[in-house]
């Protein structure tokens, strides 16, 4: 007996259904197989629910782990495959985004612990937590740097953060890959880092710092966020030594961080001139001492007196970035960084820097280059 024509297309569409239950069913099942020996899954899951925070139970599977790893039970590479994979499946649900992004941290605090010096393995882990704060996390190194005055390697925290900062540095990102600078530039950042987002390959630490929802920090929309820059917080918090390490490390100081120093100085000057007393205070020292730190990393820099208006920005787009300034802003910036030629040294300093980031070295193989004195290792350095 023939079936009535809808009959036939139910059971089919019935069967159809069946198979892709089945092939669900299959995919889940090869994930939980995957998992199953994956060993920060089985961790987590014999602690299951923990009183306290989720930090404080990532930092127990940590010390676990190292216990699994100084018994060698498994080795550190193992762990460190383990907790992407556990990272990135816990990505995959809305209500594990952090413990995802915590995992993260866990494995650098492992490389950390472990003295692990192989780039490749330092920067996967780098670039990975791009992708869930959206641009440069606080927690790699910013925090620390900017909360710790002495910034000596004598204290723990902050020798974590040059840690990260060493392999940082020179580091080249591709924003094209797994469309990673959509991820990072959205809203009004991608039209404040137009010329990032433009970008195939970007430093890494030329990216803005990360949207801080993933710590409860602030309430504003991602598509609103428009964050500093590393090298930017530095200089708006009025921090100096903070700016000098990061320019070290080869942060740029071209765009905004000299852009904010310049106006705030032509305006201080404005109000000394308006009101006839000189406000001598240390915040405005600090300002100076930013600028003083970033005009060593740079050849020259390109001014223009007076306001910006739209026609300039047009003009100058894809140009060399332009620093329009107060007239009374000059007066704290030498003539040979603006105006007359730069010394030879100076200029043999940056083209050695550029020379050494290309090649992606970090600031440290300055002091074995041969022939040269401690004072001129110093210079090169921007200590002097």
């Amino acid at each position: 007996m023939q079936l009535p024509t809808a009959t036939v297309v139910q059971v089919s569409m019935i069967d159809a259904l069946g198979q892709h239950k089945k092939m669900v069913c299959c995919e889940k099942y090869k994930k939980w197989k995957s998992m199953k020996h994956n060993i920060v899954s089985e961790i987590n899951h014999k602690l299951g629910v923990v009183h306290g925070t989720l930090e404080g139970k990532c930092e127990t599977i940590g010390f676990k782990i190292c216990e699994k790893i100084d018994k060698k039970e498994c080795t550190l590479d193992q762990a460190l495959d383990d907790i992407v994979e556990f990272s990135r499946d816990c990505a995959s649900r809305e209500n594990k985004i952090q413990m995802a992004w915590l995992a993260l941290h866990l494995a650098l605090g492992l490389c950390f612990e472990y003295k692990v010096s192989n780039k490749a393995t330092i920067r996967r882990f780098l670039k990975e937590v791009l992708i869930y704060s959206r641009g440069i996390d606080m927690g790699l190194f910013m925090r620390d740097i900017l909360h710790y005055d002495d910034l000596s390697p004598t204290n723990d925290a902050v020798a974590k953060s040059f840690y990260c900062l060493s392999f940082a540095a020179g580091y080249m990102v591709d924003l094209v890959e797994d469309g990673l600078g959509d991820k990072i530039f959205l809203g009004p950042a991608r039209v404040v880092y137009r010329h990032l987002a433009r970008a195939k390959k970007v430093n890494y630490l030329e990216l803005p710092i990360g949207h801080p929802t993933l710590t409860m920090s602030t309430k504003t929309a991602i598509s609103s966020y428009v964050p500093s820059t590393p090298l930017g917080l530095a200089c708006e918090s009025l921090k100096p030594n903070v700016v000098l390490t990061l320019l070290r490390f080869g942060c740029s100081p071209i765009g905004k961080p000299i852009d904010n120093i310049l106006l705030t100085l032509g305006s201080q000057k404005v109000v000394e001139q308006a009101t006839g007393l000189m406000i001598g205070d240390t915040p405005l020292e600090h300002v100076r001492r930013c600028l003083e730190y970033c005009l060593r990393a740079v050849r020259r820099i390109k001014i223009r007196i007076g306001e910006e208006t739209t026609a300039d920005t047009i003009k100058d787009r894809d140009q060399e970035h332009v620093h329009f300034v107060k007239e009374t802003a000059t007066e704290f910036l030498p003539d040979d960084c603006y105006k007359t030629p730069a010394k030879l040294k100076h200029l043999a300093r940056c083209e050695i820097r550029d020379i050494m980031f290309a090649a992606d070295r970090e600031p440290a193989m300055i002091y074995n280059l041969p022939k040269i004195d401690s004072d001129c290792k110093k210079y090169i350095d921007l200590m002097l």
